[in-house]
């Protein structure tokens, strides 16, 4: 070997770091690195050693002189007893004494503290190889507890624990103790691991989300089951059958950099007072005395008004998700969040999701959706509770999926650590148990829920002999939403104006409800200022910031219908409508008070006093409208005092189908109290079901089972639900199953039969009842297995949850008991039962009409209303069923349809004739001609909430507008048509076409959009592009085409010749001279339906 040589070092595989450690020779400096690093290995090597010469012990006779080590051990010595060796020994130590490390660990841990305590010390340079083991075995029933002392934020992963069978001196260290392949089992995140395999998921408390200061420990038992514990709560039993000899393991890894042994001695005392701390540094900075309101710390598509007392989605229609919100602070034991849904839009599936947690605001990642939280987190999704996103319990008294506005939910946290939901004031009962103290309440304002404000409505007074309950109303606030010289102060409930008169228009945070007054006392008033308070009502939608900039008085307001008392005159848009209503406004004084109310007749009323000064305005919108106030003359400040009224308080507005516009008192208390909905099947059945006759009529098609539907709406107290036996088969035996279910159908899942679904249901079959898949019952009634063509049955729930079952109209009887709140009704055209149809749907007593009127109408025509059983079936159409297949692969949200199949039509030359329609029909005031869409499929759209649905159907004319296929989704999501981008008929007409001799109309100047009462004119324009379509299902290659049936205004369009450059009549029955039609805007024509063409 030469004499100058190179040290040579190769970081290969797993080596990632070295350090070049100098070896110290001045004893004068005892605690270089060198020489521990040193004393340390060799300590290692020496052990090493020693085992080897027992073994073998001749092998190194020829070799010790050579060697560089110290003298041999006597062959009477034990591995023990060797000096060098210091504490590291090849056998366990005594079971008597202490758990401690053992010195021996990973290469980036190390041992201190008497092997009290394990670290990584550069935590922040390296995440693994900092496994750590106990000196002994630990012994039946002893707890193994650790306390983690120091967590890092800067990797992924933290802490963990389990047991092995290796002993820690002859271990080869992993990086990570889940890469051991045998006689190990560990607990990792929430699951547990068997020798590097993951036997359990979501087993306890997630590790990753353990802070300083938490507890964690393992525990073998008597009979061998493996338990771990976190903060001293048992988590159950992990894993069975692990063996007796096993040693404790800790991984520091990830976050974990350092962990503390605590022996028995230490649990009760010192570790309770390291929580208490944590707890006690976290919670002392939360006034938790504070009035609860909305987080201001929320998910990206959620806004939060009203000084933290309502929430919003802005852009329901266009986002479903992200809408995570929280409370501002924890909940104290027994006291009730409650909320109540303002808001719903009826595109999406499924709706608000409602629980607590106990992560802070300030820490929470916030999620696409509440399920999505898999920690220290106990929720409710639709009827299911779940827990870290897990779901351990199905079939819950309360289903968040069918609630609807002004209902409420709570929930609550019991100090036993139950957590319950409220519905409308009323527990539903346990929901989970064992839930942390000090949780937040969360919502997820999903899908069809768009906003929510807290409602602190129903307390239980228990301290009441009578059992009675207060009822206490949510307060009315401000829009935060306001002029620029107005401040908004006592969270939402006084406005003040700064300076002038300029600017100083207010809103409600809410529209009113029929029925509903928003009332303000006057705080301070400014003699110098002439003029008086200005107050009424208006369809604008008050949005933070202001999607219109508010104009300097509120008279001015011109974007949206706006009536308000203005001295004495009432105006509408500025224009006076009634001359001299009163004279109170202009005295008004501090202390005086001021409101305006939204009656069921449409009509404005101004209260002053406690007064009603009588009809200020009529024919006030349907739709929302809020209240408005303009502090323009000498009133300088006022303060909300009304308050939102109670549901039965509210006077409800007679509906479109109302035979009268006058009811009962207790008809309206039985619609306040609950809502009935017309009876039909949902879409979603079985998939051996087939509906027709607007979803009234259900026939199985094939096979003897898979034939279960379900009722579209949950069924009110004392509502029957009863069906006609139309068609049965004598081939099959056993027949028709009937019963409730407690589970919502737009997510269920079918099995075969409907004494096959497993959870939350009650199923009649033959003369027996059963519940979730077990025969309860037998000889309850006549046998439905001998029931008859023409024969009825039916069901009905009693207002004290009891089901009856009802055959030919008879009552037989309760059949079960404690029947959960929002069940629907399950019917299973099983074995001879082929096909049934829905009859009558009336209320056992205080019942209303079926609204069905306002959703009947065809062209304007109000179908003829027939019972189920006497409408004949449709034949089955291909070209519909293609058009439908067309409409499925343009991936068009379904919420922009109408669910009622009834309302679709075929136009094709076989269903046009089977049902003898005209080829031209007349329709609007003053009535207009239009033809039908001959060839064409129709399918209708779900209207805006803006339409006035009766005037739009009544009033309005019928015409058609074409468009390309890609424009259609811009269309659905606007809600009307586009006015720029396309030069087709349906489109815009540029300014050299109005100004040709062939069109001569006034102001030529803006865009237009094209409409004809023709299909024929539409489709003969040369610009119309058709898209290829292969329809997988016939297997041929045909061409499509789309437009939309639309609604226009009368006398809001003008009535021009055709433009193509005909030279024969288009169509026989329009004069071309008079087959177009201009609009100029586009909000007075609403598309009620779209049409597709396939040739």
């Amino acid at each position: 070997m030469p004499a100058d040589v190179y040290g040579v070092v190769d970081l290969y595989g797993m080596a990632v770091r070295v350090t070049i450690v100098p070896l110290a020779q001045d004893p004068n400096v005892p605690n270089m690195l060198g020489i521990d690093y040193l004393d340390r290995r060799l300590a290692h090597l020496n052990l090493l050693r020693a085992l080897a010469i027992r073994q073998f012990p001749n092998m190194y006779n020829e070799i010790t002189e050579e060697l560089d080590f110290p003298p041999e051990p006597s062959q009477n010595l034990s591995v023990e007893s060797v000096p060098e060796l210091g504490t590291l020994t090849s056998v366990p130590a005594p079971p008597n004494e202490p758990l401690r490390f053992y010195p021996r660990c990973g290469a980036h841990a190390e041992v201190i503290n008497s092997g009290k305590t394990a670290l990584r010390p550069d935590a922040l340079g390296d995440f693994n190889n900092g496994v750590v083991i106990s000196n002994r075995h630990i012994k039946s029933s002893e707890l193994f507890e650790i306390r983690i002392d120091k967590v890092v934020d800067k990797w992924a992963g933290s802490i963990e624990i389990g047991v092995t069978t290796h002993s820690p001196f002859e271990l080869d260290f992993p990086t990570t103790m889940t890469n051991v392949r045998s006689g190990t089992w560990m607990m990792t995140g929430t699951g547990v691991m068997h020798n590097g395999t993951t036997i359990m998921d979501n087993y306890g408390y997630n590790l990753d989300r353990l802070k300083e200061g938490d507890r964690i420990g393992v525990m073998r038992k008597e009979n061998g089951n493996l338990n771990f514990f976190i903060n001293g709560e048992d988590q159950g039993m992990a894993v069975p059958n692990v063996p007796p000899k096993v040693f404790a393991v800790v991984d520091l890894y990830g976050q974990a950099a350092q962990a503390t042994i605590l022996d028995q001695s230490d649990n009760g005392e010192s570790t309770v007072q390291v929580d208490n701390a944590t707890v006690n540094k976290v919670h002392s900075e939360i006034d938790m005395n504070s009035d609860l309101r909305f987080h201001h710390l929320h998910g990206r598509n959620v806004r939060i008004l009203s000084q933290g007392q309502s929430a919003m989605r802005p852009n329901a229609r266009g986002e479903f998700n992200d809408a995570v919100i929280m409370s501002n602070r924890p909940l104290r034991d027994d006291e009730l969040f409650e909320i109540r849904i303002e808001e719903m839009v009826d595109r999406w599936s499924g709706s608000i999701e409602a629980g607590v947690t106990v992560i802070p605001p300030e820490e929470m990642s916030f999620p696409g959706t509440m399920t999505d939280l898999d920690h220290d987190t106990w929720m409710l999704s639709g009827s299911s509770v779940l827990t870290n996103g897990n779901t351990i319990k199905n079939g819950y008294a309360m289903d968040l999926d069918v609630l609807e506005v002004t209902q409420k939910v709570g929930i609550m946290r019991k100090a036993d650590g139950t957590l319950h939901f409220y519905y409308n004031g009323v527990d539903q009962g346990v929901a989970c148990s064992n839930v942390n103290p000090n949780v937040y309440a969360i919502i997820d304002l999903y899908g069809q829920c768009s906003r929510v404000s807290l409602a602190h409505s129903v307390v239980e007074s228990k301290a009441s002999n009578n059992g009675s309950s207060v009822q206490f109303r949510m307060k009315h606030f401000f829009s935060e939403c306001c002029g620029k010289n107005i401040t908004i102060k006592n969270l939402g409930s006084t406005a003040c104006r700064q300076k002038g008169c300029l600017d100083s228009i207010l809103f409600s945070s809410k529209p009113l409800k029929v029925g509903e007054t928003f009332e303000v006392e006057v705080e301070s008033v400014d003699q110098k200022w002439s003029g008086c308070l200005v107050i009424g009502l208006t369809s604008f939608l008050p949005e933070t910031p202001p999607s219109h900039i508010l104009p300097s008085f509120a008279v001015d307001m011109k974007s949206s219908v706006t009536w308000l008392l203005q001295a004495t005159d009432v105006k509408r848009n500025g224009v006076v409508v009634k001359e001299n209503y009163t004279g109170s406004v202009m005295r008004l004084e501090v202390g005086n008070t001021i409101g305006v109310q939204r009656q069921a007749d449409n009509s404005m009323h101004i209260i002053i006093n406690g007064e009603d000064a009588g009809v200020a305005a009529t024919n006030i919108p349907k739709e929302d409208v809020y209240a408005i106030i303009d502090l323009c003359g000498s009133v300088e400040s006022v303060t909300a005092v009304s308050k939102e009224p109670d549901i039965g308080e509210i006077i409800r507005a007679p509906s479109i189908s109302s035979c009268s516009e006058a009811s009962s008192d207790r008809e309206e208390e039985s619609v306040a109290s609950q809502t009935y909905y017309s009876t039909e099947f949902h879409q979603n059945h079985g998939k051996n079901i087939s509906l027709s006759c607007g979803n009234v009529t259900a026939r199985r098609t094939g096979s003897y089972n898979q034939g279960i539907t379900i009722s579209r709406h949950p069924l009110a107290r004392q509502q029957k639900f009863e069906v006609k036996l139309e068609r049965l088969c004598s081939r099959w035996t056993s027949s028709i199953q009937i019963g409730v279910i407690g589970q919502s159908p737009e997510k269920f899942i079918f099995p075969v039969s409907g004494t096959s679904i497993k959870k939350n249901v009650w199923i009649i079959s033959g003369d027996s009842l059963f519940h979730n898949t077990i025969k309860v019952q037998d000889k309850i009634g006549p046998d439905l297995n001998k029931l008859q063509t023409g024969c009825t049955v039916g069901i009905l729930i009693d207002d004290k949850s009891c089901l009856h079952l009802l055959v030919n109209g008879i009552d037989h009887g309760i059949v079960a008991e404690d029947i959960p709140h929002h069940c629907h009704a399950v019917v299973d055209l099983y074995g001879q039962c082929e096909q049934v149809s829905i009859i009558g749907g009336d209320l056992a007593s205080g019942g209303i009409p079926e609204e069905r009127e306002k959703a009947d109408f065809e062209n304007g025509l109000k179908e003829n209303c027939r019972l189920p059983s006497e409408l004949s079936l449709t034949p089955r159409c291909e070209y519909q069923e293609m058009c439908r297949r067309f409409q499925t692969m343009l991936a068009l949200p379904r919420g922009y349809f109408e669910v009622n199949p009834k309302y679709n039509k075929c136009y094709c030359d076989s269903c046009y004739k089977h049902r003898g329609d005209e080829a031209y029909n007349s329709h609007g005031e003053p009535p207009k001609e239009y033809a039908r869409p001959l060839g064409w499929c129709k399918f209708a759209l779900r209207l805006p909430p803006r339409v006035d649905t009766q005037r739009l159907f009544e009033n309005c004319h019928v015409a058609y507008h074409t468009t390309d296929i890609n424009t259609v989704r811009k269309v659905l999501d606007s809600g009307s048509l586009l006015c720029k981008g396309d030069s087709m008929i349906g489109g815009i007409l540029s300014k050299e076409m109005l100004s040709s001799e062939r069109l001569k109309f006034k102001d030529t100047t803006i865009d237009q959009i094209l409409l004809s009462p023709s299909m024929k004119y539409c489709v003969s324009h040369g610009n119309i592009r058709r898209m290829e379509y292969h329809d997988v299902i016939s297997g041929t290659t045909q061409y499509s085409q789309v437009a939309f049936q639309v609604r226009v205004q009368p006398d809001s369009y003008d009535v021009g010749p055709e433009r193509i450059g005909a030279n024969q009549q288009i169509d026989a029955h329009f004069d071309n001279k008079e087959i177009q039609w201009i609009c100029k805007e586009k909000s007075v024509v609403v598309p009620y339906a779209l049409l597709i063409k396939i040739d």
